[in-house]
């Protein structure tokens, strides 16, 4: 995660992610845990443009049992969740900061302003 720049919210996703791999790994295994984070990383290399990373993402997709495209789909699912949550909690932060700071005054994208 290392183009997130506000640290908070970064700790915050790891935390959560870290939270979800040992969850992985209790229900499901360490084999489990390890497929769902090699397509993990080579999403990200794909991303910022390693070479092939997209094509050994899709061998590695393409050779997975059903079984294990349920627990990749899962975990991603699972993981999109817990990032929503995280940035739904920061802008309820960013919004109670800017209420505090424009305090008596209405927040300048409030209908009162």
């Amino acid at each position: 995660m290392e183009h997130i720049k506000d640290a908070e919210l970064r700790n915050e996703i790891n935390y959560l992610g870290n939270i979800l791999g040992d969850t992985i790994r209790d229900i499901v295994g360490e084999e489990a845990l390890a497929i769902v984070e090699d397509l993990r990383r080579l999403a990200w290399d794909r991303r910022v443009g390693v070479q092939d990373a997209g094509q050994r993402m899709s061998e590695q997709i393409t050779n997975l049992d059903n079984t294990q495209i349920q627990i990749v789909l899962r975990a991603f699912s699972l993981f999109l969740d817990l990032l929503n949550l995280v940035e739904d909690r920061r802008r309820v932060r960013v919004l109670r900061d800017r209420a505090r700071h424009a305090y008596p005054h209405p927040r300048s994208e409030s209908i009162r302003a």
